[in-house]
């Protein structure tokens, strides 16, 4: 099935997809689904689709629009639409109620995760605002494919700007290992600088342990922000 479809419309809608293609998204969607293919499956990308689609001998006109449909897909399973059905997995974990707690005040940005981004950056980890009250507690690894350790590590968020973690959380932007901005190449450079954000943007430091989430950041948005 599809998880939160009503969700994912608005998401569809959000990224710029008019009615029609949002439609077309999810039959071609649907399509995997009704052929057997799980779309929610870790093991099942937009990298090994083709591969899955010639073993089950599957014909479609045009292989391309189901990639794309996938990788969007999976964007909007590690995006913030989720937020309920996550907190929904968390309460189902056979795990103490001290540690429900920790992760759902992770999820929702809160807590001690919060607390321990706010001892750690002090203030936006981009533009260097101080007023933490204002600012965003932004998990880099999605939480939808990242370990419970990894969702409870400070390693693996950032602290900004409403704005910043906004275009951060939907892959429309990232960060380089030595803190670069990475703008998306389908957002006009206008559009950047009307939200507020430039090319010449970076974390104001970097730490170690923050490298290894940013590159999988990259890795999963990389249809997002780079040309093909």
């Amino acid at each position: 099935m599809i998880i939160n479809e009503s969700e994912l419309r608005y998401y569809l809608t959000d990224i710029g997809l008019g009615k029609g293609s949002s439609s077309s998204y999810r039959s071609r969607l649907s399509f995997l689904l009704k052929n057997g293919i799980d779309i929610n499956s870790d093991t099942i990308n937009a990298g090994n689709l083709f591969n899955i689609l010639k073993i089950k001998k599957l014909v479609y006109k045009d292989k391309s629009s189901l990639k794309t449909a996938l990788a969007t897909y999976k964007r909007f399973l590690a995006s913030e639409y989720n937020i309920l059905q996550d907190i929904e997995e968390i309460n189902s974990k056979e795990i103490s109620k001290t540690q429900k707690e920790l992760l759902m005040k992770a999820r929702i940005g809160q807590g001690k995760f919060r607390k321990d981004l706010i001892d750690l950056w002090g203030k936006c980890s981009v533009s260097q605002f101080e007023k933490v009250e204002f600012l965003v507690a932004s998990h880099i690894l999605p939480w939808k494919i990242a370990t419970d350790v990894e969702r409870l590590s400070k390693y693996n968020g950032l602290l900004l700007q409403p704005n910043i973690d906004k275009l951060f959380d939907k892959g429309f932007i990232s960060f380089d290992d030595d803190g670069s901005i990475i703008l998306s190449y389908k957002i006009d450079e206008i559009l950047f600088f009307q939200l507020g954000i430039n090319k010449s943007f970076k974390l104001y430091k970097i730490h170690y342990e923050n490298i290894p989430f940013l590159r999988r950041h990259r890795e999963i948005f990389k249809e997002l922000l780079f040309k093909m």
